[in-house]
Parts: structure tokens; sequence; C-alpha cells
């Protein structure tokens, strides 16, 4: 078992040119991506983001999202992804509750910002146009510091994954790289690389429940 950044390094290594993103007109390859993903890593790492330390990622399901869930991975930072539809009430919450770093976010979900205590107070970065960011998600990919080369370990938080419970209280449930990439394993020899493909109408429609992509949307070479 390797973690996630080392299963997109065999991505790229294996097929370069290969189809890793669609989002409606946009394509990228592996190559095209993983450049996203180390500049988006170097800019979250200048600002000092640790590994380890959580960051809120409160985005439609577009190629900005799936940039930073890799960034994080690669950083050993732990993605937390939070529905674009959250009030600010509920995102106080969920801030608080996973000692969050950074809040990332874009103009469909600029009011929870706006309206959240927590987040007036910590880095704030928004996608291009975005009011209220303290860093736009541009500057962030100006970053060249990164050397792409994956800081995390098998064992180590992947993703925070907020969902509403039995309470009314989102709960925040952690899954380590083993148990994601795991899930995302296939049981024989896989003849395709299968793209992410953004699809802004596919979050759940729980106002808490975060936005995950499914196991057929990531990333993933054919193991032999």
């Amino acid at each position: 078992m390797i973690d996630l950044g080392a299963s997109y390094r065999l991505s790229l290594e294996r097929s370069p040119d290969a189809t890793a993103l669609v989002d409606g007109d946009l394509r990228l390859s592996y190559a095209e991506l993983f450049e996203k993903i180390r500049r988006a890593a170097g800019g979250l790492d200048r600002m000092g983001v640790k590994k380890g330390e959580r960051v809120m990622i409160v985005l439609q399901n577009n190629w900005e999202m799936a940039t930073l869930h890799w960034a994080c991975q690669f950083l050993g930072v732990i993605a937390t992804p939070l529905n674009w539809r959250i009030k600010g009430a509920e995102l106080d919450y969920c801030l608080e509750d996973a000692e969050a770093a950074a809040v990332i976010f874009e103009e469909v979900s600029a009011e929870a910002i706006i309206q959240s205590k927590i987040a007036r107070s910590m880095p704030r970065i928004g996608l291009s146009g975005t009011k209220d960011a303290t860093l736009s998600f541009d500057v962030l990919l100006e970053d060249d510091g990164f050397d792409g080369q994956g800081r995390a370990d098998i064992d180590d938080i992947s993703v925070m994954l907020y969902t509403s419970g039995t309470t009314g209280r989102p709960k925040g449930v952690p899954r380590s790289h083993r148990a994601e990439r795991a899930a995302r394993s296939c049981s024989g020899p896989c003849p395709f690389i299968t793209p992410w493909v953004c699809d802004p109408c596919s979050p759940c429609s729980c106002s808490t429940a975060a936005l995950s992509a499914s196991a057929s949307s990531i990333p993933r070479p054919p193991w032999r």
C-alpha cells in the first residue's frame, strides 16, 4: 500500500499525457494537472500550512477543488471539504471543531464566509474574483517552491469528511491514506486510468455533508 501522492505519481509516470481531469471544456493531462497541484502545494507550504493541519475547502466540484485536494495529499495536509451550500453557523462549528489552518472558498460559498465569525480571523483563500479573501487562488498557483515529493505516510490522515449525524451537529470522520487508497483499489488488473470528472451538481444535498469524489473519479494507475 502506498499513500495517495505516490499513487498519483505512478499514474503520472505511466501516462503523463493521459486525461486526468475534465471540467466542462477544460481537459488536463496528468502532467498538466500535476504542475497545478505542485504549485498549489507550494503556495500552501509558503503560507505555513503544516503536515497534519486541516484546510477547509468550501468549493463546488471543479478543477480548483481537485487541484487543492491533491495538493493536500502531497503535503500531508488534511483536506477537509464542506458542501458549498453550508451556512455561516455550521461553518463556524466545523472550523472550530477541525481547528482549521485556512479556509478556501468561491463566490457561491462567500456568504457563509462573511457570516462566519471564525473565518474572519483566519487565512481565507478565494478563487479568482472572489471578494473577502486574504489571498487569491491565482497567487497561490504562482509559487514554484515545492519539488513535488510527497510528505505523507500511508497511515496519515488524508481527508476529514463532515456529515450531519443524528444529533444535528456535523460529525468529522477522519480517513487515512491507507483507507482511501484501499477503497479505490481494483480487485484485479485495471486497464484504464479514470479521470476526475468535475460536475458542480454532484455534491450531496445535505448542507453539512462533504463534497467527496466517488471511487471511480480518483486517478489511479493500472495495478499489475
